[in-house]
């Protein structure tokens, strides 16, 4: 007779141990900002009845939502005079200075994203906007290329000045508790 409850005690205590456990995974800009701004991700997304909740994060998956955002925005703003403003090799990211395009001094802008990085590294962004922005950038890619451009008539690129503005690639620096 114990033969018999062996077998079903021990499937009772796997469906109770794989049941208690849940993984969130964030794989994109959004789900990121939530986790580096500190929000309760087991409160928001966990069942109920979860005892182990985990979050597993693409970094990669990460880096092409945000340089999406990034190349949309500066798109909009640039009134799509051009076909890109933000793309990516490897772990660098390439920005177009808005200043090509507006009536924008150029190292107001280049000034205004070293003194975002900084402030990131140093973790002394107050706004959440500000954190989610420039920490995903210092924690993700290993540095911000900043290209001023001059363009004929024809729009066709005659200088293209590179400014580049290295950050601190670590990795996923998570939270130090998950809950």
């Amino acid at each position: 007779m114990n033969r018999h409850i062996l077998p079903i005690l021990v499937s009772v205590f796997l469906h109770v141990l794989l049941a208690g456990c849940s993984e969130h995974k964030v794989d994109s800009f959004q789900k990121w900002c939530e986790l580096i701004s500190g929000e309760d991700l087991k409160a928001k997304y966990a069942p109920f009845w979860v005892i182990n909740f985990s979050v597993t994060v693409d970094e990669d998956r990460i880096r092409n939502d945000y340089t999406f955002f990034l190349n949309r925005s500066f798109l909009k703003k640039a009134k799509y005079r051009v076909s890109r403003m933000a793309w990516r090799k490897n772990n660098e990211l390439h920005i177009v200075n808005l200043s090509s395009h507006l009536k924008i001094n150029p190292e107001r802008m280049i000034e205004k994203w070293r003194h975002g990085i900084e402030l990131a590294l140093e973790k002394k962004h107050t706004n959440s906007i500000d954190i989610c922005l420039y920490e995903t950038l210092s924690h993700l890619f290993e540095s911000l290329h900043i290209h001023t451009m001059k363009v004929d008539e024809g729009g066709k690129v005659v200088q293209d000045d590179v400014t580049v503005i290295p950050t601190t690639l670590s990795g996923v620096q998570m939270p130090d508790k998950i809950e």
